[in-house]
């Protein structure tokens, strides 16, 4: 006989990647919102997640945030990768290089995860938000991913439901990447942009190195000298990579990134 679905712990995840992908701390309300539920049947939830650890209240003491065991779940998830952990000192020159933030995007299903990363130097920068999860065609660090593994673009764009002209769009960012060995993303007004660089690993796990910052650098068309400084560390990575292969494993390299659902329900407006 089938096991049936048990609506209380249904709820209590469903709770968890709400509060998880929030972007601010939750209110009672917006969780009873979010998951259509009575407002008594969100307070229950909540409390059960903050008496387990995995979400806790902010300073205010009204809202609720992820709890201590939350970032230890993610911390425990990441340390199966050997990537992260290798490209510490690399992210680490980067942003010495570039007074810019610096991040790696390792691949997921068919999602960009933010593994490892480091702030920038300088007066105004970006935060490196460590767990950022996006599909790999929503950002520059995805993109160049994709663009090291080109047979699966079409697969994604099915997975994501892409209509043509957003196929065809997909199409021509990942062979300009392919073509100049990074990804430029500017931001709306052109003030920052993200600039990735594909990480060539001939095979496990597919993932690029991101920088995103304000200087004229990374927001304008990026200077061949800053490019070349930067390329020569993410070739240096590469190379101690390939020299211990383990550091490249995909722990979910078995499983069908079709089924790998790693976007978080959003709160309404």
């Amino acid at each position: 006989m089938a096991l049936q679905p048990n609506t209380s712990v249904d709820q209590i995840f469903d709770a968890l990647r709400v509060i998880g992908g929030a972007g601010e701390p939750v209110r009672v309300a917006d969780l009873a919102r979010a998951l259509d539920l009575p407002t008594s049947t969100a307070h229950r939830l909540l409390a059960t997640l903050q008496d387990a650890g995995f979400a806790a209240r902010d300073s205010t003491g009204l809202r609720y945030e992820l709890g201590i065991r939350a970032f230890e779940l993610v911390h425990r998830l990441f340390g199966q990768y050997g990537l992260p952990r290798a490209s510490e000192l690399f992210i680490r020159r980067l942003v010495a290089v570039t007074g810019e933030t610096a991040a790696l995007d390792v691949r997921v299903g068919w999602y960009a995860v933010r593994m490892a990363g480091l702030e920038g130097t300088r007066e105004i920068h970006v935060a490196p938000r460590i767990g950022q999860t996006v599909r790999l065609g929503d950002s520059a660090g995805g993109r160049a991913i994709l663009a090291t593994v080109p047979e699966a673009i079409g697969r994604y764009a099915r997975w994501a439901a892409l209509n043509r002209p957003a196929r065809r769009r997909l199409d021509n960012a990942v062979g300009v990447i392919a073509e100049h060995g990074f990804a430029h993303v500017p931001a709306a007004g052109g003030c920052a942009a993200e600039l990735a660089f594909p990480i060539g690993l001939g095979g496990g796990v597919a993932a690029a190195i991101s920088i995103e910052g304000t200087c004229p650098a990374i927001a304008a068309t990026p200077r061949t000298g800053e490019l070349k400084r930067c390329r020569t560390i993410v070739a240096e990575l590469e190379s101690m990579v390939a020299s211990d292969p383990m550091l490249a494993h995909d722990p979910f390299a078995h499983l069908d990134p079709d089924g790998l659902e790693l976007a978080v329900p959003q709160l309404p407006a």
